[in-house]
């Protein structure tokens, strides 16, 4: 189960997991798990599916990027009745038994969702890479691999997710972090083989700390004559669609 806590202003989060399902050979056993309501106020309060025409939507751009996903799944169906949300379980049922029954062409699809999934189910001659400052973490030891369960990778390197949906590899590619106010502060030159997910780890640059946390960075990827799809998380940034970004190369050179 893949847990995605979003409304509709992040539904690219939905079609990038199943992807990654379907590149790792899992889509048939795997489901996204979608939170209803919304979060605690103490971690931001922010929104996440609270009506019935939302969670159609939803399920529509599922079934419409990943048929082969056997279902949906739901965390915090409780707080649907905590935060008053319109959503009813009644209205939940009715839906989700419909599941196998909506169209998987993409049929009763807002048009942006629909472009969205297009651009996932395309298929690229190119490599295609779509990546999100949303799915990087600080590299920290497992405890099975010559460090303490916890302890922080040295050199401190942050973990990046990439995907690549196209036919060729992608190499090379030089890939940055950079927060609104404190610039670059991770970048590092990147593979990912065609058809492929990877988890690259950039270095963290001299003098810098990790500011990821939660997507609050943009992911900056210098791959010109690639297709490249930066998604950014809405909370931070607003509500985007998918762009390309220019990567200031300085910041690549300052890693030896």
């Amino acid at each position: 189960m893949m847990e995605t806590y979003v409304d509709l202003n992040d539904p690219w989060m939905i079609a990038f997991q199943l992807q990654a399902a379907r590149l790792n050979g899992l889509l048939e056993r795997s489901v996204v798990a979608l939170g209803l309501g919304k979060e605690s106020d103490d971690k931001g309060g922010y929104r996440w599916t609270q009506t019935a025409e939302e969670l159609e939507q939803q399920i529509r751009l599922i079934r419409f990027v990943a048929p082969e996903s056997p279902g949906v799944a739901f965390f915090g169906k409780w707080k649907l009745k905590e935060n008053d949300c319109p959503l009813t379980d009644k209205q939940l049922d009715d839906i989700c038994g419909r599941f196998l029954e909506i169209p998987t062409d993409g049929h009763g699809l807002k048009p942006e969702l629909l472009q969205l999934g297009r651009i996932f189910a395309k298929s690229y001659d190119r490599p295609a890479i779509f990546c999100s400052s949303t799915f990087v973490l600080p590299y920290f030891h497992s405890g099975h691999d010559g460090g303490q369960w916890g302890e922080s990778y040295e050199p401190p390197v942050a973990r990046v997710l990439m995907m690549n949906l196209g036919n060729k590899s992608a190499e090379g590619m030089k890939v940055g972090l950079r927060d609104q106010k404190k610039g670059v502060w991770a970048a590092g030159l990147v593979d990912v083989p065609a058809r492929s997910v990877v988890v690259a780890l950039l270095p963290i640059l001299s003098g810098k700390g990790f500011w990821g946390w939660g997507g609050t960075s943009i992911m900056e990827v210098n791959a010109p004559e690639y297709e490249v799809f930066s998604f950014l998380d809405s909370r931070h940034h607003g509500k985007q669609n998918p762009s390309q970004k220019p990567f200031n190369e300085t910041s690549v050179d300052k890693i030896e």
